[in-house]
């Protein structure tokens, strides 16, 4: 009979494709995969691959057109992309020899062939061999399996011969059979064993001799078939009859899947599985971990030659889930990355090559503030539609690398005398109504913005404060985390001494806020990832008064500088800028009291007035209208008049214009003539060193003289000696 009359051929294509593949639109050479032993009773099989590379660890993902030949005459005609596998029957017993023609796609090199043992491109049928049955109808056809795990169903093996085109069953008992398992994909002897109730089976070209019972219908159970690895992999099986017959044959090409696949994110051996809001494992935004996949069988135990088909990704950004919340970048590889989502969907991905089982990606970061969970499957493993689940995990809790702190608003000093405001403030000064804190304090408080970013500079706008407590709360800074550095000296104001001129500040915990706080935009929402800090109301402010101060006014330089910004998380500030608010003038003052005098039978007025150092000398002080005075503060003494013949008549008030003669002396009497001391308890930024001791901790005083009408005769001039 001629050939086109001898064979039967069912021709089926179908596309495989892998991870690898996704971007390969050559063919390096075609190779032909066939088992090498056919029944003329059986249905037999041959793979054409288009091959990417040399080692075919690749596959050509643009369509092909060819001729499949068997001893020059064309079988089938078709288009795939990939690989294809044909399917015939043939019922002489003969040699076929495979090759192709008519390629729309020129190979780089030659046609290859792989008979599982060599490179031969013939397939040798003959009437007597092996069967390889699976499950309770005997299918010819091996389903994909399970890596780790016993077949799901049972395997069997028949020893058969051809009668009349059907095969019948051909010896019965227990009979040593030699098996062995062949990688086709990956190819090589490389990966985990195949074993047959327990014991390992060798790797094809290499056998086993494995003993069976074989019964009705000459078929035999495989017992306990494992494969521990992943791949797609082919059985065989071999016999000879006194040495004269040879049975051999070979299974389908199958596919063994991993039983999951086990992902992890981690830092060193730290497993960043932080799951909530309040977690205390944390990892900066946009710092570089871990990512690994493991392809691992039903043992836990990785598969070595596991190679994906469809990687995909679900990456779903658990916290915070605020309808303004921000969906971060997860890199996942070399310039590839995912967005996160509060409602995602498994995305196709290309993760890092698989290596022995593992795909390990070191430089994996994710750019925002929170939580993830983070799904991984293949779906379509081995071209089957098989999927390759993996329990999700959480990767978090993510925090800030850094905050960066610049000023929005400088602020303005003031000073207060009594109820007023004034932009003039004396060394020493404090607050009247107290007497206890400084009189210096803020018009406008400084304000300084906070800001949270990620390693690689971007604002991580989930850096937010929900409300207390709550689920979405991913900011962890407060106020009381904020340290200033308390001033103590002016920035430019230099003493006597030729050092800075020393100051005293008292300060408190300001407002922190994630609304903007200018006057201009005050309660406007910040944007994410943003906060003002506000100096608080109570600060106040004053320059120690000491000999050291005696120097001509000057604008106070009072500068704000952050010592620590640490949050909760240890997010710590990297970046600072000070706060200068604009000052107000400082003045060494004094308060001084004239010497009074006039008749013992009438009033008359005690002068008082404020004076400040210009530099050269103490000048009255015609802008001082704020500062109080009281009567009470006044005390007589006897110096040649008994104090009590007289009293301090004026109660209290404001200097006009930096003098006073409201507060009077009463008049003795007719005939009541001498002199009494007077002394006015000052504030202390108003006393002065009238002692001469360097120490400016005098109040004034004078001498009220009752009696006398005009000065003594025999003094010639006064002087004022300061020190």
């Amino acid at each position: 009979m001629k050939l086109t009359k001898r064979l039967l051929f069912i021709l089926i294509f179908f596309v495989l494709s892998s991870a690898q593949a996704n971007e390969i639109s050559v063919v390096d050479h075609y190779e032909i995969i066939h088992d090498g032993q056919g029944l003329t009773c059986d249905t037999e099989s041959a793979m054409v691959k288009a091959c990417a590379d040399a080692n075919c660890s690749m596959l050509s993902t643009q369509s092909v057109s060819l001729d499949f030949l068997a001893n020059g005459k064309v079988i089938s005609s078709s288009t795939f992309k990939g690989s294809a596998t044909v399917t015939f029957n043939n019922t002489d017993v003969e040699t076929l020899t495979f090759s192709l023609a008519n390629t729309s796609i020129t190979a780089t090199n030659p046609q290859v062939c792989n008979d599982g043992n060599g490179n031969s491109c013939g397939m040798e049928f003959d009437n007597t061999g092996f069967r390889f049955l699976y499950g309770p109808d005997n299918s010819a056809t091996l389903p994909m399996q399970t890596s780790g795990s016993v077949f799901s169903d049972t395997l069997k093996l028949q020893a058969v011969k051809a009668v009349n085109g059907a095969c019948i069953g051909l010896f019965r008992g227990n009979h040593d059979v030699d098996l062995s398992q062949q990688n086709i994909a990956p190819h090589g002897t490389r990966g985990l064993n195949f074993t047959v109730a327990g014991d390992p089976i060798a790797k094809h070209p290499s056998v086993t001799s494995t003993t069976l019972d074989f019964g009705v219908n000459s078929i035999a159970t495989i017992p306990a078939p494992t494969y521990y690895d992943a791949g797609q992999i082919r059985l065989y099986a071999s016999y000879n009859i006194a040495s004269a017959i040879t049975l051999a044959d070979s299974s389908n090409a199958f596919w063994v899947s991993p039983a999951e696949l086990v992902v992890r994110a981690t830092s060193g051996s730290t497993n960043l599985d932080g799951g909530a809001a309040t977690s205390s494992k944390t990892y900066a935004a946009g710092d570089s971990f871990a990512l690994t996949v493991t392809a691992l069988n039903s043992l836990g135990v990785v598969t070595p030659n596991y190679s994906p088909g469809q990687i995909q990704l679900m990456l779903t950004r658990m916290g915070p889930r605020l309808s303004d919340s921000v969906d971060g970048k997860f890199s996942y590889g070399p310039s590839s990355e995912i967005a996160s989502s509060a409602s995602p969907v498994f995305q196709n991905v290309t993760l890092s090559n698989f290596s022995f089982g593992v795909s390990a990606y070191n430089s994996a970061h994710y750019s925002e503030v929170g939580l993830l969970k983070l799904d991984v499957q293949d779906s379509n493993y081995g071209n089957e539609n098989m999927v390759i689940p993996a329990i999700g995990i959480n990767i978090g809790r993510f925090i800030p690398e850094h905050f960066i702190q610049t000023v929005v608003d400088d602020g303005y000093f003031i000073a207060t005398c009594n109820a007023s405001i004034e932009l003039t403030a004396y060394s020493g000064q404090l607050d009247e109504a107290t007497n206890s804190i400084g009189a210096i304090s803020y018009l406008s408080n400084p304000i300084l913005a906070i800001t949270a970013y990620n390693k690689q500079g971007n604002i991580t706008q989930n850096y937010y404060e929900d409300s207390e407590a709550s689920v979405n709360d991913y900011m962890k800074l407060s106020a009381s985390d904020i340290s200033v550095i308390t001033p103590t000296m002016d920035q430019v104001a230099i003493g006597v001494d030729n050092n800075k001129l020393s100051l005293t500040a008292n300060m408190t915990t300001g407002t922190l806020s994630q609304t903007n706080l200018t006057a201009s935009s005050s309660g406007v929402a910040l944007p994410k990832g943003t906060l003002h800090y506000q100096l608080s109301d109570a600060d106040h402010f004053s320059y120690n008064r000491s000999a050291n101060a005696l120097v001509a006014p000057f604008t106070s330089d009072i500068d704000f500088s952050i010592a620590t910004i640490i949050d909760t998380d240890n997010v710590k500030v990297t970046t600072t800028v000070d706060a200068s608010p604009t000052g107000v003038e400082i003045r060494f003052g004094r308060l001084l009291l004239k010497n009074s005098f006039g008749p013992e039978t009438s009033n008359f007025p005690q002068l008082m007035k404020i004076e400040h150092f210009d530099g050269n000398a103490f000048i009255a002080d015609p802008g001082e209208n704020c500062a109080s005075y009281d009567a009470g503060r006044i005390s007589l003494t006897n110096i040649s008049l008994n104090p009590s013949l007289t009293s301090v008549l004026g109660g209290n008030g404001l200097f006009i214009n930096g003098k006073t003669q409201t507060i009077e002396l009463q008049a003795p009497g007719s005939g009541n003539q001498g002199q009494i001391g007077v002394l006015y308890d000052a504030y202390d930024w108003f006393k002065y060193d009238w002692d001469n001791d360097s120490v400016y901790d005098d109040s004034p005083s004078s001498t009220a003289t009752f009696g006398i009408f005009r000065g003594n005769d025999r003094t010639t001039f006064w002087r004022e000696v300061f020190h």
